[in-house]
């Protein structure tokens, strides 16, 4: 009787698998520890294809990616090579964050008077208002929507950026 092959023949792939089981092992973790970061891994990569998926569809383009340890990842968007916006998430975070930044001079004598202008607009179309202290006499202002992570779609998206961008048009025109 002739022995069967059971074995499928590599593909190349078992390469890039075997390397990467190799790596993990030399890092010392334990089981649980390498379950924890291969699915953090995993999900990350998720999140990345379904943002680049649906900014495409939507028609925008995405740049400077970056992740650290509070992002899980960020992307600048550009409609029709101009700045949009960005869409973030946090690792931690049940969805994304599309949103933009700017800063204040809280040293201009109607630097309140601008703020709550600012606040009434964003207030007005649900956007959320973070603000930082930076740089000495400047104030950070982040425009955020919440998209929950099953509700990001070509359509959510588009609207968000479109609702982020007429607002700051408005914004820019009062400060």
């Amino acid at each position: 009787m002739r022995r069967r092959d059971i074995f499928f023949k590599d593909d190349g792939k078992d390469d890039i698998k075997k390397r990467l089981n190799a790596w993990i092992e030399k890092q010392k973790l334990t089981d649980k520890e390498q379950i924890k970061m291969l699915e953090a891994v995993l999900n990350q990569r998720k999140n990345i294809y379904l943002v680049r998926e649906t900014a495409n569809k939507a028609g925008f383009e995405l740049t400077r990616f970056i992740n650290n340890k509070a992002l899980d990842l960020y992307f600048d968007i550009l409609n029709k090579d101009k700045n949009a916006g960005y869409i973030s998430k946090g690792w931690d975070d049940p969805g994304f964050r599309v949103g933009e930044y700017f800063e204040m001079d809280k040293t201009d004598p109607a630097f309140k008077e601008k703020f709550y202008k600012v606040h009434q607009v964003c207030s007005g179309n649900l956007i959320s208002v973070g603000v930082s202290e930076k740089s000495q006499g400047k104030v950070g202002i982040s425009l955020e929507i919440g998209i929950y992570a099953g509700g990001l779609t070509e359509k959510v998206l588009k609207s968000a950026v479109e609702t982020i961008e007429s607002t700051m048009c408005k914004i820019k025109g009062l400060i």
